[in-house]
């Protein structure tokens, strides 16, 4: 592969097997390059050169005080080169995009520290080692919503490592705005050591859905905090480790139905808690499962009835993050699908002479080619990856196209693009 590094700012973005990445430490500078040799200093820097995503590797000893990290039209990852390198924060991170954390050690210095993740795709993966450290310094929360009087459209959270204070579904902090749209949490692991609610501090005002496949949870675990919640609640058990109350609401209304699917017996008992519900209040009871349900209507279900809600939650969860990650810019969207089609003009450029990707040494329509048949197949080349996206896609060929007849001012036939979107369902 041939290697490439476009410009952002200061920073130059490295591509690692195809994905632009920044790296960052206490000992870099965030006039330097971003490179492992000459990495940037705040976790700021670092988003701030991705703007259409990418990944930030701390390859050194980084300390962060409260930061409100920059947006991104992409995904970012934000892992480590190794587990002898941590992030040690003493105020509260602030994601205003999706993002991603793997295999990262994490130290906060302080109490009551709260990842804050905005309503985003937020995916808190593998590998993440989580402790506090010194004087009344506590573990970190995650609030899956915002703070104070923003209001996102909904939340996607999924944890599956790390040691956690109070996670929250919903906003933090009783005087923040209502948590509009459906809030999902999914929990495949990690150690729960604090109160656990599906809802906020504040109302939510969609409905609320908790997917449980992993983690202990050492204090309880609620679908209503003391703030309501306008819409159903959803909640799927398939595994855990429970040592405190499960239930429905620990003060807090629910608007709509609550419905429990109970797939394992790890939870020992689940109760309506203290707070009205105006719908039903359903268990769906897998068989061989021993919970005690107080309060609510059991429905018993066969194993194919259970394998059918797995299979049902499986899709939600996978529809609900692919609302909630970035969509490839540029999408063609309400384009003119008539026959002989009109003219767009597509703001796109190519930089730093990518788009050779047959390397010739000049553009031509063969590269373009190239680029549609690496969108078909899945390949990936520097020279294709005109938008610096990390993937190639449609968008990228119809870049070429553009530099091709005319550059910045030129238009592509839209018939072009719908026949290019169109056959390859992109």
């Amino acid at each position: 592969m041939i290697a490439a590094a476009v410009l952002v700012g200061t920073a130059m973005l490295c591509h690692a097997e195809g994905t632009p990445t920044v790296y960052v430490a206490d000992r870099g500078n965030d006039g330097a390059a971003g490179t492992a040799d000459a990495p940037l200093a705040t976790l700021y820097a670092a988003f701030r050169a991705l703007p259409a995503g990418g990944r930030v590797v701390i390859c050194g000893p980084l300390h962060t005080g409260a930061v409100t990290l920059p947006k991104s039209d992409g995904l970012i990852t934000l892992t480590a080169v190794d587990d002898s390198v941590a992030l040690s924060m003493s105020g509260n991170i602030v994601f205003q995009s999706a993002v991603e954390l793997e295999n990262l050690r994490i130290v906060t210095t302080a109490k009551n520290l709260v990842f804050l993740c905005g309503g985003n795709y937020a995916r808190f993966g593998e590998g993440l080692t989580v402790t506090a450290s010194g004087g009344d310094a506590t573990l970190p929360g995650i609030t899956a919503g915002s703070s104070g009087s923003v209001s996102p459209d909904g939340a996607y959270l999924e944890i599956c490592s790390g040691s956690w204070h109070r996670v929250r579904g919903g906003a933090r902090g009783t005087s923040s705005a209502a948590q509009n749209g459906d809030v999902y949490l999914v929990i495949r692991g990690g150690e729960f050591n604090s109160t656990f609610d599906l809802g906020g501090d504040s109302a939510t005002a969609g409905d609320a859905y908790l997917y449980i496949y992993g983690g202990s949870f050492a204090a309880s675990v609620n679908g209503a905090s003391a703030a309501n919640i306008e819409g159903d609640v959803y909640i799927t058990i398939a595994g855990g480790a429970f040592s405190s109350t499960v239930r429905a609401s620990r003060g807090g209304n629910i608007g709509g139905k609550v419905t429990w699917n109970l797939l394992s017996d790890a939870a020992k008992t689940i109760s309506l808690g203290s707070g009205t519900i105006s719908g039903s209040a359903t268990v769906n009871l897998a068989g061989g499962v021993g919970t005690t349900c107080s309060g609510y209507t059991v429905v018993n279900i066969s194993a194919a009835e259970a394998a059918a809600i797995g299979a049902a939650d499986t899709a939600t969860i996978e529809a609900a993050k692919e609302a909630k990650l970035p969509r490839a810019l540029n999408a063609f969207g309400e384009r003119d699908t008539t026959p002989g089609g009109s003219t767009k003009k597509v703001e796109l450029a190519i930089p730093n002479n990518l788009g050779d990707v047959n390397g010739d040494g000049k553009l031509s329509l063969i590269d373009a080619l190239c680029a549609l048949r690496m969108t078909d197949s899945g390949a990936y080349s520097e020279r294709a990856d005109a938008a610096l996206t990390g993937r190639v896609t449609v968008r990228d060929a119809v870049a070429i196209c553009r530099a091709i007849v005319g550059g910045a001012s030129s238009v592509v036939p839209e018939i072009a693009v719908n026949e290019i979107s169109d056959t390859l369902s992109l």
